[in-house]
């Protein structure tokens, strides 16, 4: 591995001007063949952060992907780091081996991220247990490769506009449950949303079937977005584990934006932030790691603006109240107060009081409290 200084770090710096300069650009070998990627790390980060791969389409690249996805500049400021690899075919086209007939890729894409997983790793503080993988396109059929192949290191997966391709032989099982999210337009030329498609991927729905089979995933929700964006849930009564479908209504082959109501780059991390490879059991009994003792996590993000997720732990069936105050001890938002069955919950907080209006910059406590357990802590509020 070693750190390039060429061309295509001035060309990112030209088109960023000073936001992304201080990104760098690596380049390793893996199976005798020279790959780069750009690593955006969080300013002045004091603690080991977060990773994302974000995996740019067929026919694109890293510089391209940074541009279209955005993903740093959600990324950065929540301290999380963003790692652009680039993708290689036996054409001379930027793709990635995902098992499709159309990538024309024999390349060994999941020793390479692999790889850059490793490298990025000694060259910067990761929270190891924090790693996570999504792409658009083809870098999206990647992200589901990766979601079969590396769950070992990456704990929860994304694909804006890219199916599930089940490879001949290949085991997609694991000792763990997998979070996904699917972001996808019904109006899609390139990949398309129903099938059959012309690859035989899963397309969204197909995927969502597949693996909530798999996560035992058996309850489902739908949520209205807007006139153009319906949102379904598939999810776990005994874990946090889910399976989270955007479609999109006449939306086509692209990165979503606010233009649609949502960004795919804000919805992928508010995702992935939920998940923790410390949340999962190692047994291949996935109902066998139910907590054990009550317990409050400290909130992540955190300093936050404006959303953060709380996560807890209940060992049995609680009445749960989770509270958040001022400093000088006034209730702001009464974000919990239910009937609750056992398991890891998690429970997301968009710094509004209980009109729903917008709280000021500041320090807050947020507390659960249950018929046996009573725990606070302190959270960090910017604007």
């Amino acid at each position: 591995m070693k750190i390039v200084g060429f061309n295509l770090k001035a060309q990112l710096c030209a088109i960023f001007l000073i936001g992304f300069c201080y990104g760098q650009l690596f380049e390793l070998t893996h199976d005798n063949d020279s790959r780069i990627y750009w690593v955006d790390y969080p300013d002045n980060s004091t603690e080991s952060v977060p990773l994302v791969i974000s995996m740019h389409g067929r026919n694109q690249s890293l510089l391209s992907h940074i541009t279209y996805s955005q993903m740093s500049s959600f990324a950065n400021p929540q301290n999380i780091a963003v790692v652009y690899p680039q993708g290689i075919n036996s054409t001379g086209a930027l793709a990635w081996n995902t098992g499709v007939w159309w990538d024309n890729s024999e390349y060994d894409d999941v020793g390479y991220l692999n790889a850059i997983i490793d490298s990025v790793i000694s060259n910067f503080a990761i929270d190891t247990n924090r790693i996570y993988a999504c792409g658009m396109s083809n870098g999206g059929f990647m992200a589901y490769e990766l979601a079969c192949e590396l769950s070992d290191r990456i704990v929860a997966f994304g694909s804006v506009a890219g199916n599930f391709m089940m490879n001949t032989g290949q085991e997609c099982t694991s000792a763990r449950e997998i979070p996904i999210m699917h972001i996808h337009g019904t109006s899609d030329l390139i990949v398309n949303y129903y099938a059959p498609t012309i690859d035989s991927s899963m397309t969204a729905t197909e995927a969502m079937d597949w693996w909530s089979i798999e996560n035992d995933l058996t309850e489902q929700s739908v949520e209205e977005l807007n006139d153009s964006v319906n949102i379904f849930t598939k999810s776990s009564l005994t874990s946090n584990t889910k399976f989270v479908h955007y479609q999109v209504q006449d939306g086509g082959h692209r990165w979503f934006n606010y233009d649609w109501g949502f960004h795919a780059s804000e919805e992928l991390l508010n995702f992935f932030m939920q998940y923790s490879m410390t949340d999962f059991s190692l047994s291949s009994d996935k109902n066998s790691f139910e907590p054990k003792i009550f317990t409050l996590s400290q909130n992540y993000p955190n300093p936050f603006n404006p959303i953060t997720y709380i996560s807890y732990d209940l060992p049995e069936d609680s009445f749960v109240s989770i509270t958040i105050y001022d400093m000088l001890g006034n209730v702001v938002n009464n974000l919990v107060n239910a009937n609750q069955s056992f398991g890891y919950k998690t429970v997301q907080w968009n710094a509004t009081d209980n009109l729903g209006q917008s709280l000021s910059a500041g320090v807050y406590l947020y507390s659960i409290e249950t018929k046996d357990f009573t725990k606070a802590k302190k959270m960090i509020l910017l604007k």
